[in-house]
């Protein structure tokens, strides 16, 4: 489970969920961190958003409250948690940090590759806490508007943090980031490499859970106020 969330925190990172009302839509990707590697599948409809790391985790997200569903399939274990709690987590993990996180503005270098097919050009940010290089397709078909679709994860994790937002303004980005690769405040690299991206029809079936797992409430997590990180 605490490797699930990790990859889940490094994920929202790197890309933030979808916003309500829009046209379905399929993300694939591998995702890089701590010396592992993880392919993800993101499809999102209507209010849900499911990714999927792997054959062993599912995470479906409710877009419009926060709340957060973990299927560990191995264990046939479902684990819930309220968009509230997943804020506390979010913000606990901010504290610790002792980051702003605040990011620079995007800078291009001029510099093209074409990454999985995708014609990108590179663009660098750089703040007092982190550094990040974005690999950007700017001529992807709808990417103004699947960027502007990307913000109310972030937006639901950060409401009342005292930290800002872990990711950028989608409004800032002049395409769709193919690979975006993330040195964070301690230490470590989060590279995420995006295979396929695709406005598709997305079964609502796959959001229902399945039949047979045991499913178990999160633990109770704290308020910022009853925590004590020895400031």
């Amino acid at each position: 489970m605490i490797a699930s969330m990790k990859t889940l925190l490094g994920f929202c990172v790197v890309f933030t969920a979808a916003i309500c009302g829009a046209s379905d839509f399929v993300i694939e990707q591998d995702v890089e961190t701590g010396g592992t590697k993880i392919s993800m599948l993101m499809q999102v409809k209507d209010s849900q958003a499911r990714m999927d790391m792997g054959k062993e985790t599912s995470i479906i997200l409710n877009l419009e409250t926060g709340d957060l569903t973990t299927i560990m399939h191995a264990q046939k274990m479902i684990m819930s948690m309220t968009g509230d709690q997943m804020q506390s987590m979010m913000q606990m993990g901010m504290k610790q940090t002792g980051a702003s996180m605040e990011h620079g503005e995007l800078v291009p270098t001029g510099k093209t590759d074409t990454i999985n097919g995708f014609k990108t050009t590179q663009y660098l940010s750089k703040s007092a806490d982190m550094e990040a290089e974005y690999w950007i397709a700017e001529d992807l078909p709808n990417a103004d508007a699947m960027m502007k679709r990307f913000a109310t994860l972030t937006k639901k994790l950060n409401e009342n943090s005292p930290a800002p937002s872990v990711a950028m303004d989608p409004d800032k980005f002049p395409g769709f980031p193919i690979r975006t690769i993330m040195n964070m405040p301690s230490g470590e690299k989060v590279v995420s490499t995006v295979s396929r991206v695709e406005e598709t029809e997305v079964p609502a079936s796959i959001f229902e859970l399945p039949e047979g797992y045991q499913s178990m409430q999160m633990p109770s997590i704290p308020s910022m106020g009853d925590l004590n990180f020895g400031n």
